[in-house]
C-alpha cells in the first residue's frame, strides 16, 4: 500500500499489476498501461503484487483502529480488480478486504458487468467498507454506467456507486443519476 496524492483517496493498492483493455481506444487513454510499458511490465497478464503490501495494508489498517478512523483506499490504479484474467488473484484479495473494516476500499473497473459473479459468497447486502465504481474514459465507455445498478437483482449490491469520468463531451446516463 502507498500514500496518494490523489484527492479523494488516502492510499492506493494494487493488489496484482495489469488487465486486459477492452477496446483499442481506451487502450490508448489508459495511463496504467503506459506506465507499465515504461517499467517493461507486462500489462496484459495479472502479476501478482510482492506481499511487502501486504504489509504496509496492515499497518494501516491497524493506525485506522487505533486512532477509530477509516481510510480511503483506492484499489485499482494499476489494475482491474474485475478482470478475467485475475479471477485465480481474486479471492485473497477479498480475503485481505474483508479483514481490513478501517480501511474504506473503493474498487474501479472498467468491467462492471463482471461484479455480480466475482463477488465472495458472503457478499449479502454489501460490505460497508466497499466502495464499487467504474470508470469511463470515452463516450464509447458510457454504458459502464447502465452496468453498474444491474449487476444482480440485489437492489442494495453497492453501499456506494461510485464513478470515475473525464471531461466528457456527452450527456451522462439518466439511470445512474
Amino acid at each position: 500500500m502507498r500514500d496518494s496524492a490523489i484527492a479523494w483517496c488516502h492510499h492506493t493498492e494494487n493488489f496484482w499489476r495489469g488487465c486486459t483493455a477492452a477496446a483499442a481506444k481506451i487502450r490508448r487513454e489508459c495511463y496504467a498501461e503506459a506506465l507499465a510499458k515504461a517499467g517493461r511490465l507486462a500489462f496484459h497478464d495479472a502479476n501478482r503484487n510482492e506481499s511487502k503490501h501486504l504489509a504496509g495494508t496492515l499497518r494501516v489498517e491497524r493506525g485506522g483502529r487505533s486512532q477509530r478512523k477509516c481510510y480511503r483506499v483506492f484499489c485499482g490504479s494499476l489494475m482491474d480488480f474485475f478482470d478475467p484474467v485475475a479471477d485465480g488473484l481474486r479471492p485473497a484479495a477479498w480475503e485481505i478486504i474483508r479483514a481490513t473494516n478501517h480501511l474504506v476500499w473503493m474498487i474501479l473497473t472498467k468491467q462492471p458487468q463482471r461484479i455480480a459473479d466475482s463477488l465472495p459468497q458472503d457478499w449479502g447486502d454489501g460490505w460497508p467498507n466497499v466502495w464499487l465504481g467504474t470508470s469511463v474514459t470515452c463516450h464509447a465507455a458510457a454504458w459502464r454506467l447502465d452496468a453498474l445498478p444491474e449487476n444482480t437483482s440485489n437492489s442494495s449490491l453497492c453501499v456506494l456507486r461510485t464513478a470515475c469520468a473525464k471531461v466528457l463531451p456527452m450527456r451522462i446516463s439518466r439511470a445512474f443519476n
